[in-house]
């Protein structure tokens, strides 16, 4: 009895179950609900509940008989909606679909239908799961456009800019084009603009009358979104019938923008009415077209002029379409002096040089093609053009060195000629027999040494083309001299970017801790002080792009660590002369990780030896670390005492640093490192009274450290 009853409650659930998820009636194309087609939505109620997938993703089936050949399906759903449109069941393709949002209302606009014929709506899911919510309405609404035919055409006024009038294709049948609507205006000027902005594939044609398709006068279908008619000819006073159609016979989507824009006759079509143009000092921008514009010596060319009150100056054109300016000397004279023609759309700047103050200077600007431009308005202006600061020898810029490449921004802006074309200068004072030059510019540089204003350049880079980074590295460098730069364009003309960055560096330069023998000593601290090294440009003496460190040991033991992004290396040596001996050695890590080299055996107070190097036989691009060795820190002099002992003034110092030695300690030598722990300067004789020469470093903070035997002091000093 038990499984009887078992059995009849299963059955029931199963019965139950397939009532709460039976497909609906609608579920297949060939099983479609008819809709009717009102003027207005008359929405009805539909779920896609147990719905299968037959084209989309748990479709139901509607199907319509088309009453107008524009025909809005409207759906409402809580989920997110997918709308197509089949001219059969047997279709694979729809014929139009729409989702435009994630849940809410969606309208699908169907335009150019066969009055008469039955077309197939599936709406179905977006997303493969069913939604929580799957019910929707859904409506057919025939449409009937005002301005169907060239007889009830809407009035649109011709104005002197583009006023947009809103239109829609919706309703519309087809008399002469798909989907086509009428407008028409009174010509006001025989030049006028019509535009079509669109969210189809837009045709825009011009009518003499209505009546025949013979009375078309011009048509255009250059883009998806935008069309243009540029009339030339009208008749002024006369009415002209303007058609708006689609490409396609079913559209999606059907609204539109027109305007009518009638233009005068340009006032600067010819040289001999130029616009004048006043050189100012900033760019005062005038706004100018080419709409409307003839050709007298170039395409579409409008005219301005200017009287000189500078020896140089700028010509600068901002447009849309592809300008050139072009400079001519009179305007009887055909061939021009100067063009610019560097981009295809924005910014246009032609650089005057030598002008005679007090001359008129004439230009055109001018389309680049000889089709009439989309948008044909520009900006222009003429500002006079002041040569930079540096623009001779005598007046050049101190160009401190640094390790690395701490570029100053620069221009070429203006400059004229004085040894190279648009040369600008520089100069510094040699620390080391090898200085790198490096310039990353935006045109062709071009990089000269001279060792004084008067003399001839002794060296040169010219390496790379446009956009290219130079490097001129010079060895054989007089330490103390002053040297000269001159940074130029390999071009006569001042280049449309002229801006470029310049820095003195050791950027091929090996370290100064490149050998064994120049080694950069450590001091051995109770806790890990970081210092911060490189194998940047780094030789090979041991071991691959290594540099050296030297310390001397306070006791037996002692920890050298060494944090890299490179896989880094460390041994250790007890001298110079044989580093085939290898003491100690670590290399447990690859990059990134810290690398410890545990020391013991050392001899105290003797020096010892520390190699860091690559493990690869690649160049890194991090060739940067810290480096520090812990341990028992010596025995050290009071730093009070120190402090007592020493003066270093100013602490915010222009030209010159001083150090007294008040009281002396036995100091064995003076270092001074920057920010980034890289050793500017360094006193191995430290003098009762000490002066450095500051001028040419690099504005920010410095460490000067003093050193006894077995302590030392460090002091801020601010460069500025």
């Amino acid at each position: 009895m038990k499984k009887i009853v078992k059995l009849i409650v299963s059955i029931l659930l199963l019965l139950s179950s397939n009532s709460l998820f039976a497909a609906p009636v609608n579920d297949n194309c060939s099983s479609s609900t008819t809709l009717s087609v009102y003027t207005s939505c008359s929405p009805t109620s539909g779920t896609i509940s147990g719905a299968s997938t037959q084209k989309a993703n748990q479709d139901v089936w509607y199907k319509f008989v088309a009453s107008a050949s524009n025909v809005n399906i409207s759906v409402n759903a809580n989920f997110d909606a997918e709308v197509y449109c089949f001219s059969s069941c047997s279709n694979s393709v729809s014929l139009a679909s729409v989702d435009n949002s994630t849940s809410g209302l969606e309208i699908l606009n169907l335009t150019g239908l066969s009055v008469g014929s039955t077309y197939y709506i599936a709406v179905a899911n977006y997303y493969s799961s069913t939604p929580s919510n799957p019910n929707f309405t859904i409506c057919a609404q025939a449409l009937v456009a005002t301005n169907d035919v060239c007889t009830s055409a809407l009035t649109i006024t011709s104005v002197t800019s583009c006023n947009y009038v809103a239109g829609t294709i919706a309703g519309a049948t087809k008399q002469y084009k798909n989907n086509d609507v009428w407008y028409k205006f009174i010509a006001q000027s025989a030049t006028t603009n019509i535009k079509l902005s669109s969210d189809f594939d837009g045709v825009l044609s011009l009518y003499s009358a209505c009546g025949s398709s013979s009375y078309e006068l011009l048509t255009v279908d250059n883009s998806y979104s935008l069309e243009q008619l540029n009339l030339t000819d009208l008749n002024v006073g006369q009415v002209y019938y303007i058609n708006v159609s689609s490409y396609s016979t079913i559209e999606s989507y059907t609204d539109f923008n027109l305007c009518v824009t009638n233009q005068a006759t340009l006032v600067n079509d010819n040289c001999s009415s130029a616009s004048t143009l006043i050189q100012s000092n900033s760019c005062s921008s005038t706004i100018g077209t080419i709409a409307n514009a003839t050709s007298q010596y170039s395409n579409f060319d409008v005219w301005y002029k200017f009287v000189a009150n500078s020896t140089n100056a700028q010509i600068q054109v901002t447009a849309d379409f592809d300008a050139q300016i072009r400079t001519y000397s009179s305007c009887g004279n055909s061939t021009y002096s100067l063009k610019e023609d560097n981009t295809s759309s924005g910014t246009e700047t032609l650089y005057l040089n030598d002008l005679v103050i007090g001359q008129t200077y004439y230009f055109s600007v001018n389309n680049y093609s000889s089709s009439v431009a989309s948008y044909p308005e520009f900006t222009v202006c003429v500002k006079s053009s002041n040569p930079p600061v540096n623009d001779n020898c005598s007046n050049a810029i101190n160009l401190p060195y640094s390790y690395s490449c701490n570029g100053v921004t620069s221009t070429l802006e203006n400059a004229t000629f004085q040894r190279e074309n648009n040369d600008v200068w520089y100069k510094f004072v040699a620390t080391k027999t090898s200085h790198d030059i490096s310039v990353f510019p935006n045109f062709d540089a071009v990089i000269n040494l001279y060792s004084g204003c008067s003399n001839s350049s002794f060296s040169y880079s010219d390496n790379s083309g446009t956009g290219g980074t130079e490097i001129l590295s010079y060895s054989g460098l007089i330490v103390g001299a002053t040297y000269y730069i001159s940074v130029s364009s390999y071009g006569s003309s001042i280049p449309s970017d002229p801006s470029f960055m310049i820095c003195n560096s050791a950027l091929n330069s090996p370290p100064v801790n490149d050998n064994c023998v120049d080694a950069t000593t450590l001091v051995i601290k109770n806790t890990c002080t970081k210092t911060t090294g490189s194998i940047l440009n780094a030789t090979t003496q041991a071991k691959n792009y290594d540099v050296w460190y030297q310390f001397a040991a306070t006791s037996s033991t002692a920890n050298v660590s060494v944090d890299s992004d490179f896989d880094s290396q460390i041994r250790l040596y007890s001298n110079c002369s044989d580093l085939s001996n290898i003491l100690q050695s670590v290399d447990d890590h690859s990059g990134g990780y810290v690398e410890t080299l545990n020391l013991t055996g050392l001899v105290t107070g003797k020096t010892y030896y520390i190699c860091v190097s690559n493990y690869s036989s690649s160049i890194t691009s991090t060739p940067v670390f810290d480096i520090c060795i812990e341990g028992q820190e010596a025995l050290a002099v009071d730093n009070e005492l120190i402090l007592k002992s020493v003066k270093v003034f100013p602490t915010i110092v222009d030209n010159e640093l001083k150090i007294e030695i008040v009281n002396d300690l036995n100091f064995t030598k003076l270092e001074i490192r920057d920010l980034q722990g890289r050793l500017i300067s360094s006193l191995n004789t430290i003098e009762p009274f000490n002066t450095l020469n500051v001028g040419d470093w690099t504005s920010g903070l410095y460490f000067v450290s003093i050193y006894t035997k077995d302590s030392s002091q460090t002091y801020k000093v601010i460069k500025k």
